[in-house]
């Protein structure tokens, strides 16, 4: 069996007895070089358009946002040292706030009194009613409901 020959092209081997490739080895380095200026001068493109919006951000920034200077001056997070303890106090003030008569909005005339104070004025007087137009338009419907007719939304409460 004879030895395997090398392929070549179609110049034949080169004058140093190696086969010739059809590789251009300074064309893959140019493209590489030129792919690396490229990179390099997109990252300083995007840089500098990165502080462009910074800068036009932060001018904005104290105009339109009265938030930032309260949220600005918090250095430090804002944790809950003893958690039982500011929940006893949370809830004491609760306490406080439903069982005390105090002014909601005195301009207004609005006032606040205690829960169990509301509670026996609502057992006495009832719940406010509604005026008369909208309690007949309910009834109306009502009536619909138990003769099968759908009501406004649509649907067909009637009792089988």
């Amino acid at each position: 069996m004879a030895d395997p020959q090398p392929i070549h092209d179609s110049a034949g081997p080169g004058t140093d007895g190696r086969v010739r490739s059809d590789v251009n080895i300074q064309a893959i380095a140019l493209f590489g070089a030129g792919l690396i200026v490229l990179a390099v001068g997109v990252h300083f493109f995007l840089g500098a358009l990165m502080n462009v919006y910074s800068d036009r951000q932060a001018s904005m920034v104290g105009s339109t946002r009265p938030l930032s200077d309260t949220l600005s001056k918090a250095s430090e997070p804002q944790l809950q040292v003893v958690p039982a303890d500011e929940l006893r106090v949370l809830r004491s003030t609760e306490e406080t706030v439903l069982n005390s008569y105090g002014w909601v909005d005195r301009k207004a005339g609005v006032v606040r009194i205690p829960i169990d104070r509301a509670i026996d004025l609502l057992t006495q007087r009832g719940l406010p009613a509604r005026d008369s137009a909208s309690t007949k338009s309910d009834e109306k419907r009502a009536a619909d409901n138990e003769n099968g007719e759908p009501d406004g939304n649509g649907s067909n409460h009637a009792k089988s």
